[in-house]
C-alpha cells in the first residue's frame, strides 16, 4: 500500500542487498549475434586470411566463381597434382561445377574433366612474358595466379617477388651475375620497398634504418 505523505520509508530487511540493475551486454556476450551475408563475404579479386566469422575457403571460391560469371568458352586454373594448377577451358556450366578441357602442358595430358566451382581460380590473361615485381598489382590474387607469376619470374632470372613488403624468394638454382654484387648494395642504400626490383637488400636496408630510428632491436 502507498506510503502515508510525509512518512519515513519502511527499512529494508537485513541482509538483503539492493537489486542490481540489468547491465547492457558486453561486445564479448554477442557471440550469437548473425552477420550479414555483405559482412561474411570478402571480395573475389583479392582474398584474405579468413577468421572465424567467415566461411571455409570453399565457401568463398564458390561464390567468387558465382560472381565472375563464368561460362562456357573462359579460360580458368583447375587442380593439377603435379604443378598445383593448369590452364583449362569451360565446357559446360553446372550449378555447382564445370566440365572443362585440360590443356596438355607436357608434364600433364589434355583432357576432360568436372571440377568443384571452388577448386577452380579465374584466369587473366596478361600476355606471355608479362610478370609482377609485386603480387599484389595483379588483378586476381589467390595462389593459381602468385604461383603462375613465381614461375614466370623464375623462368626470368628473377628470383625475388614482393607480396605487398614481404619478400617471397624462388631458388634459381644456379649463379645469376650481378644480384648480389657490391653495386648492389649501394644501389639499395637508404631507397624504400618498391623503388627497386624486389631484393632482400631492400629488406635489410629497411630493418636497418629503422633500428637506427628507432634505436632499439629489430
Amino acid at each position: 500500500c502507498d506510503q502515508a505523505k510525509g512518512a519515513r520509508p519502511l527499512p529494508r530487511p537485513p541482509g538483503r542487498a539492493p537489486r542490481a540493475q540489468p547491465r547492457p551486454p558486453a561486445m564479448d556476450d554477442l557471440s550469437d549475434v548473425q552477420e550479414l551475408p555483405s559482412q561474411r563475404e570478402p571480395p573475389c579479386a583479392r582474398l584474405t586470411s579468413a577468421s572465424t566469422a567467415r566461411p571455409s575457403n570453399a565457401s568463398v571460391y564458390t561464390h567468387c566463381s558465382h560472381e565472375l560469371g563464368l561460362s562456357a568458352g573462359d579460360r580458368i586454373w583447375t587442380p593439377c597434382a603435379r604443378n598445383g594448377f593448369r590452364q583449362s577451358t569451360i565446357v559446360s556450366v553446372a550449378d555447382d561445377s564445370f566440365l572443362v578441357e585440360n590443356e596438355d602442358t607436357g608434364e600433364a595430358r589434355a583432357g576432360r574433366q568436372s571440377v568443384l566451382r571452388s577448386e577452380v581460380r579465374p584466369f587473366y590473361d596478361y600476355g606471355p612474358t608479362v610478370t609482377w615485381a609485386d603480387n599484389t598489382e595483379m588483378v586476381h590474387l589467390d595462389e593459381a595466379n602468385i604461383l603462375e607469376n613465381l614461375r614466370r619470374r623464375f623462368m626470368q632470372d628473377l628470383p625475388y617477388t614482393y607480396t605487398a613488403n614481404v619478400l617471397l624468394a624462388v631458388n634459381p638454382y644456379k649463379q645469376i651475375p650481378g644480384l648480389y654484387s657490391a653495386e648492389q648494395i649501394d644501389a639499395y642504400r637508404g631507397k624504400n620497398i618498391g623503388s627497386l626490383p624486389p631484393h632482400p637488400y631492400a629488406i635489410a636496408d629497411r630493418a636497418y634504418r629503422r633500428m637506427q630510428r628507432e634505436e632499439r632491436n629489430q
